[in-house]
Protein backbone atom coordinates (compact mmCIF):
# COMPACT_ATOMS: atom_id res chain seq x y z
CA UNK A 1 0.00 0.00 0.00
CA UNK A 2 1.31 3.42 -1.07
CA UNK A 3 1.47 6.40 1.34
CA UNK A 4 -0.61 9.11 0.23
CA UNK A 5 0.85 12.33 -1.43
CA UNK A 6 -0.08 16.12 -0.41
CA UNK A 7 -1.39 16.24 -3.42
CA UNK A 8 -3.72 13.29 -3.26
CA UNK A 9 -5.24 14.65 -0.18
CA UNK A 10 -5.66 17.83 -1.35
CA UNK A 11 -8.21 16.53 -4.17
CA UNK A 12 -9.53 14.50 -2.28
CA UNK A 13 -10.29 17.09 0.60
CA UNK A 14 -11.94 19.08 -2.37
CA UNK A 15 -13.82 16.07 -3.40
CA UNK A 16 -15.07 15.85 0.25
CA UNK A 17 -16.29 19.39 0.35
CA UNK A 18 -18.88 18.92 -2.64
CA UNK A 19 -19.79 16.01 -2.08
CA UNK A 20 -21.24 17.68 1.38
CA UNK A 21 -23.04 20.27 -0.23
CA UNK A 22 -25.21 17.24 -1.87
CA UNK A 23 -28.77 16.30 -0.58
CA UNK A 24 -29.34 13.25 0.91
CA UNK A 25 -32.57 11.02 -0.74
CA UNK A 26 -34.08 8.07 1.66
CA UNK A 27 -36.67 5.91 0.94
CA UNK A 28 -38.98 5.47 4.12
CA UNK A 29 -40.75 2.06 2.75
CA UNK A 30 -43.81 2.61 5.10
CA UNK A 31 -44.02 5.75 3.84
CA UNK A 32 -43.97 4.49 0.44
CA UNK A 33 -42.01 7.43 -0.49
CA UNK A 34 -38.74 9.29 0.22
CA UNK A 35 -37.57 11.94 2.58
CA UNK A 36 -34.84 14.68 1.30
CA UNK A 37 -31.78 15.58 4.11
CA UNK A 38 -29.35 17.72 4.11
CA UNK A 39 -25.53 16.76 5.19
CA UNK A 40 -24.77 18.03 8.49
CA UNK A 41 -21.31 19.09 9.68
CA UNK A 42 -19.25 17.92 12.57
CA UNK A 43 -19.85 21.07 14.40
CA UNK A 44 -23.79 20.95 13.63
CA UNK A 45 -23.87 17.26 15.24
CA UNK A 46 -21.79 18.87 18.48
CA UNK A 47 -24.13 21.23 19.32
CA UNK A 48 -26.99 18.75 18.51
CA UNK A 49 -24.95 16.31 21.43
CA UNK A 50 -24.23 19.33 23.52
CA UNK A 51 -27.71 20.60 23.65
CA UNK A 52 -30.81 19.92 26.44
CA UNK A 53 -32.78 17.77 24.39
CA UNK A 54 -33.18 14.65 25.31
CA UNK A 55 -33.78 13.05 22.09
CA UNK A 56 -30.80 14.03 20.25
CA UNK A 57 -31.73 11.68 16.71
CA UNK A 58 -35.03 13.85 16.60
CA UNK A 59 -33.21 16.85 17.02
CA UNK A 60 -30.79 15.37 14.34
CA UNK A 61 -33.01 14.62 11.78
CA UNK A 62 -35.81 17.53 12.55
CA UNK A 63 -33.07 19.71 11.69
CA UNK A 64 -31.71 18.03 8.36
CA UNK A 65 -35.26 17.52 6.81
CA UNK A 66 -35.49 19.61 3.95
CA UNK A 67 -38.21 17.83 1.86
CA UNK A 68 -40.92 17.55 3.57
CA UNK A 69 -39.89 20.60 5.75
CA UNK A 70 -40.68 19.54 9.16
CA UNK A 71 -40.52 22.76 10.65
CA UNK A 72 -43.18 24.18 8.39
CA UNK A 73 -45.74 25.67 10.88
CA UNK A 74 -48.49 23.73 9.02
CA UNK A 75 -46.80 20.23 9.84
CA UNK A 76 -46.07 21.49 13.32
CA UNK A 77 -50.13 22.89 14.05
CA UNK A 78 -51.46 19.74 12.41
CA UNK A 79 -49.69 17.09 14.73
CA UNK A 80 -50.09 19.71 17.83
CA UNK A 81 -46.46 20.21 18.37
CA UNK A 82 -46.07 24.01 19.01
CA UNK A 83 -44.81 23.83 22.50
CA UNK A 84 -42.36 21.34 20.81
CA UNK A 85 -41.80 20.90 17.35
CA UNK A 86 -39.03 18.42 17.38
CA UNK A 87 -42.36 15.99 18.72
CA UNK A 88 -43.11 16.33 14.79
CA UNK A 89 -40.63 13.54 13.99
CA UNK A 90 -41.54 11.46 16.74
CA UNK A 91 -45.55 11.61 15.49
CA UNK A 92 -43.88 10.96 11.74
CA UNK A 93 -41.44 8.11 11.82
CA UNK A 94 -41.08 5.22 13.85
CA UNK A 95 -38.62 4.91 16.26
CA UNK A 96 -36.74 2.17 14.14
CA UNK A 97 -37.20 4.40 10.93
CA UNK A 98 -35.71 7.46 13.10
CA UNK A 99 -32.38 5.97 14.62
CA UNK A 100 -32.04 4.21 10.73
CA UNK A 101 -32.33 7.19 9.39
CA UNK A 102 -30.05 9.77 11.47
CA UNK A 103 -27.22 6.45 11.42
CA UNK A 104 -27.56 6.58 7.93
CA UNK A 105 -27.26 10.47 7.65
CA UNK A 106 -24.24 10.37 9.98
CA UNK A 107 -22.29 8.01 7.66
CA UNK A 108 -23.38 10.32 4.93
CA UNK A 109 -22.25 13.54 6.39
CA UNK A 110 -18.84 11.78 7.50
CA UNK A 111 -19.39 11.97 11.03
CA UNK A 112 -19.66 7.84 11.59
CA UNK A 113 -19.02 4.89 9.75
CA UNK A 114 -17.44 1.41 9.30
CA UNK A 115 -14.64 -0.05 7.92
CA UNK A 116 -12.57 3.40 7.01
CA UNK A 117 -9.16 1.98 7.48
CA UNK A 118 -7.18 -1.06 7.50
CA UNK A 119 -4.06 -1.55 9.93
CA UNK A 120 -1.43 -1.89 7.45
CA UNK A 121 1.93 -2.64 9.09
CA UNK A 122 2.56 -2.24 13.36
CA UNK A 123 6.30 -1.13 13.38
CA UNK A 124 7.14 1.35 10.72
CA UNK A 125 10.94 3.02 11.09
CA UNK A 126 10.86 6.76 10.01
Amino acid sequence: MAIVSIEDILTKSKELEKNQEKALEIEIKRLGGSIKLKKISRVEYLDILSSNSSDKDAETLYGACIEPKLSSDSIINSLECKDNPELVVNKLFTHAEKTSIVKLLLEESGITGDNLITKVAEDIKK
